[in-house]
């Protein structure tokens, strides 16, 4: 999956091109790419911040020490 970075990139990119389309209709595409773009920059940033940390159910008891 792509890093959080490279969809805020793109969704930069987007609302420059919104800005600077005179179809309005294209406009709004580009508008909504953007908002989706941003969206999945915030589940990557999700992702990364969880990677260390698992779930319940994730890890095996033979992984932790005998008490």
């Amino acid at each position: 999956m792509q890093g959080s970075s490279y969809f805020r990139q793109q969704a930069n990119t987007c609302f420059r091109l919104s800005t600077s389309c005179t179809d309005q209709r294209l406009a709004n595409h580009f508008r909504a790419l953007a908002e989706k773009f941003l969206t999945k920059a915030a589940h990557a940033d999700i992702e990364d911040k969880s990677e260390g940390f698992p779930f319940p159910g994730q890890c095996e008891q033979a992984a932790w020490p005998d008490a």
